[in-house]
């Protein structure tokens, strides 16, 4: 039921940046890098369920299992956001992403590497306009720090961290309301209506300097094929993800690496960029 435009349009819009990849005879190719994402939640509001709702205490946690008691990575390692005040026995909802993750992507792989995950716990939670309860999560933002290492190149520097901001948006739901008057035009048996969570990806790329002649430049796509909400909705610069109540959703990513070859003019506008790690590598083997 995953919508799989969203990662037709991502990986398309990096496929064409590997259109121009081609290196010259005399530029040596980073052929891999070593990636860790690390991640944290911030500026985060609340959304009033009632005149007497009070802000979650504590909603900040990292954790070793998700809310849920789920640990889907098998790592243990999550950085979790969580609200409200449980209406069943399922608990609070939450956001949670991976802690941290390391792994290894190949340069013009449009296969890309395994990146972090976010999860959404998708509860019932009290809400009253006479009782007090928690309030709902209305905004956050998701920091992720990138670092990087040249893999394919022994004893090479380590640079980064590259961070970069996704706003999200969050709707938690009246689950009272008839399925037909769901936002996301949603028809039975999509019933109760579906939380839903907007991200921008303004900054789900950037690029290094000029490294031998080659600038790289690493990509945050969505992976459908691995992820597990209902419905994701893509408009070129934001994505809705719709999610089924009761439920424990995925949202996963991979990390693309392309490479590109400046114009003449940029390279001496630019200098060395990163230190021009190839060479300095060839000079250390010839010492």
């Amino acid at each position: 039921m995953q919508n799989v435009a969203l990662k037709r349009v991502a990986l398309g819009a990096v496929a064409a940046l590997g259109l121009t990849a081609t290196a010259t005879a005399n530029a040596a190719v980073i052929d891999a890098w070593q990636f860790t994402v690390g991640s944290d939640w911030s500026n985060t509001s609340w959304a009033s369920t009632g005149p007497q709702s009070y802000d979650p205490k504590n909603p900040n946690i990292v954790s070793g299992a998700l809310p849920s008691g789920d640990d889907l990575n098998g790592a243990g390692n999550y950085d979790i956001l969580r609200w409200g005040t449980p209406a069943t026995s399922k608990g609070q909802s939450f956001l949670g992403v991976d802690d941290s993750i390391t792994n290894i992507a190949y340069t013009n792989d449009l296969a890309g590497a395994a990146g972090a995950n976010v999860f959404h716990g998708n509860f019932a939670q009290k809400s009253s306009q006479v009782y007090a309860y928690e309030k709902m999560l209305d905004k956050t933002t998701l920091t992720a720090s990138i670092t990087i290492t040249p893999a394919s190149i022994p004893g090479a520097p380590e640079f980064g961290p590259f961070t970069r901001d996704f706003q999200i948006e969050f709707l938690e739901t009246k689950n009272e309301l008839p399925v037909g008057e769901c936002a996301g035009g949603f028809e039975d048996p999509v019933t109760p209506c579906p939380d839903w969570f907007n991200i921008s990806l303004a900054n789900a790329s950037f690029e290094t300097g000029v490294i031998d002649f080659t600038i790289y430049t690493f990509s945050l796509v969505f992976d459908t094929e691995n992820s597990s909400f209902l419905r994701a909705d893509y408009d070129g610069t934001n994505a809705t993800i719709w999610t089924a109540e009761d439920m424990l959703t995925r949202l996963a990513t991979r990390v693309i690496v392309t490479a590109r070859v400046p114009e003449p003019g940029a390279i001496g506008l630019l200098g060395t960029g990163l230190l021009g790690l190839g060479l300095a590598a060839r000079r250390r083997r010839r010492g």
